[in-house]
């Protein structure tokens, strides 16, 4: 775990600052700076269409009766990519738009729920199965069943 987040806070950014600095010299520094903004604008902007069309097409899912997990982890791909696309940097950048493009994202959701799944299965209290009807429903449908006269 250590290791991972050293990982994620020191080699990946001095990377990033690497290729910026690498692309600095050859585009030179304003144009690199314009580069940055650019690609942050453009990435918020696809990050709120894609989220948009995640949110509907959860609405139409759910409207249909279909398990909504693998559009919950689009949704959450799409806000995680469009973090990245704002955040400056060209890996931030490709994995940010690998995260928000539909082609990748869906091939990545199933994967990611997958691999969350059996991460959170061997913990105590949880578990995954079909959902059952609370007690609400319950009440209402005895009512139904055994009416009072």
């Amino acid at each position: 775990m250590f290791a991972r987040l050293l990982l994620l806070m020191t080699v990946v950014p001095a990377l990033e600052l690497y290729l910026l600095i690498h692309i600095g010299g050859l585009l030179g520094p304003a144009q690199t700076v314009l580069l940055i903004i650019v690609t942050g604008a453009a990435g918020a902007a696809l990050a709120k269409r894609e989220g948009i069309g995640v949110i509907r097409q959860l609405q139409q899912d759910t409207l249909s009766g279909l398990p909504p997990a693998n559009r919950l982890v689009e949704g959450i791909l799409v806000l995680v990519g469009g973090v990245l696309l704002i955040t400056p940097g060209v890996l931030t950048d490709l994995l940010g738009f690998a995260l928000i493009i539909p082609l990748t994202r869906r091939w990545l959701a199933p994967r990611v729920k997958d691999q969350v799944a059996r991460r959170v299965t061997g913990m105590p209290g949880v578990r995954f199965e079909a959902p059952r009807a609370g007690p609400a429903v319950e009440q209402t449908r005895d009512h139904f069943r055994h009416p009072i006269a």
